[in-house]
């Protein structure tokens, strides 16, 4: 007995299993079914965006420069293996006092900007190179000679803030900040095919919404699945049988 009901969980789960596979297949042939509406998705939202970016949004331009901070050294003057550990270590306190607000404002007031810290600070990149002293600044306008000025500004009160708060001995200018020749953004490639994968995902999603919702019965196996019946026969449909006005059946001859 235990082994009959065993065998049946068994029989049970194995069941289960072949009709959630069969859902998935009939799911993937839905899609099939209608792939012309996701590819014509795809290529609308994907052209959108690619005219949206191209037209309606100025092009970025980011004008970078390097400095190199010279801390106070141990050994009388020449720089050791610790002074340059303690430099990588203090890269954090460089990185939040470039950002700092009295930087940022100083700078937006003698530049005469028109914008807000917060603004500002999304314009702005600032990182250190490991294990070195080096700090790279990055500033991003609509404006590529603008965006080498700021960046140039930037670095000058950048300069005059880390002597006076860290206390070191020299801030030396590595790199001035360059004029960009080629916008950074947007990207519209990359935005466009962004786009295009969200129509595609879009439209797949309503279809599988459809395909959950829809409890209409379908074939023979739709019957024995949902309404436990056995199916004792089924009439084909004949695409030459055809219907006049009346109702009332007929058959076309060939002439």
């Amino acid at each position: 007995m235990d082994g009959m009901q065993e065998q049946y969980r068994a029989g049970m789960g194995n069941r289960a299993a072949e009709e959630n596979e069969i859902d998935l297949m009939e799911l993937a042939r839905v899609y099939l079914s209608k792939w012309y509406w996701i590819l014509l998705a795809a290529v609308v939202l994907g052209a959108a965006a690619f005219g949206y970016f191209k037209f309606f949004v100025d092009p970025t331009y980011e004008s970078k420069t390097q400095i190199y901070v010279v801390g106070q050294s141990q050994g009388g003057g020449s720089i050791t293996y610790a002074d340059l550990q303690l430099g990588s270590q203090l890269g954090k306190d460089y990185v939040v006092l470039v950002k700092s607000r009295s930087v940022i404002e100083r700078v937006i007031s003698e530049m005469g900007l028109n914008t807000t810290y917060k603004k500002f600070l999304g314009r702005l990149e600032v990182s250190v190179v490991s294990d070195s002293r080096m700090m790279s600044i990055s500033y991003t306008d609509t404006d590529p000679q603008r965006a080498k000025q700021v960046a140039d500004k930037i670095r000058e009160v950048v300069c005059e803030r880390i002597q006076e708060v860290m206390k070191v001995e020299s801030v030396q200018v590595v790199d001035d900040a360059n004029l960009p020749q080629e916008p950074v953004g947007p990207r519209k490639l990359r935005n466009s095919v962004l786009a295009a994968l969200v129509g595609a995902i879009l439209v797949m999603g309503i279809l599988t919404v459809q395909f959950l919702l829809d409890d209409r019965i379908k074939t023979a196996e739709d019957v024995e699945k949902y309404l436990g019946l056995s199916v004792l026969g089924s009439i084909p449909l004949n695409s030459a049988v055809k219907k006049d006005k009346r109702g009332k059946a007929f058959r076309k001859t060939k002439k």
